[in-house]
């Protein structure tokens, strides 16, 4: 049996974990077990690496690719349990570097050797779909998808 934890602010987290129960059961013959949780509880799971299996994450909100590696940083490397040196000094020096170009150069290298080492294996890629009709004005799009509706306007002439 392997878990599938995830935060009880994933919007899709039930949604996505009775699709991946009922995938996993019928193509692999694994049991899913999955669990709802609060954000603290989640957050403290996913960093002690206290489960078998896979803990789900909203992994596509922060501006900077150097901050989303933070997962894969340190000794327990956010549950994974990997963790090689190299990796962890070559994110040090990206988050140093103020030139953004050669930042985002050096977070591409961070990226491949996290990829390389498997240290996550990706389930799903959400996507979101936003229309907007034409008299709703200062709803700015930002590549977190996060709508910001408090600036958000309805012309009316």
């Amino acid at each position: 049996m392997l878990d599938y934890l995830y935060s009880q602010h994933y919007t899709t987290g039930d949604d996505l974990s009775e699709v991946l129960r009922r995938q996993w059961r019928e193509n692999l013959g694994l049991e899913l077990q999955t669990a709802k949780m609060a954000a603290t509880q989640f957050n403290t799971a996913v960093y002690k690496g206290d489960f078998k299996g896979m803990a789900q994450s909203d992994l596509n909100q922060w501006p900077d690719p150097a901050l989303l590696l933070d997962f894969f940083y340190g000794d327990n490397a956010s549950g994974t349990s990997w963790n090689t040196g190299p990796f962890s000094r070559l994110l040090d020096d990206a988050k140093g570097t103020v030139d953004r170009a050669e930042r985002i150069r050096k977070a591409a290298e961070c990226d491949r050797a996290a990829m390389e080492g498997m240290a996550l294996i990706p389930l799903v890629f959400d996507s979101r779909h936003n229309l907007m009709k034409p008299y709703v004005s200062g709803l700015p799009l930002n590549a977190a998808s996060v709508l910001q509706f408090k600036y958000a306007w309805v012309e009316t002439n």
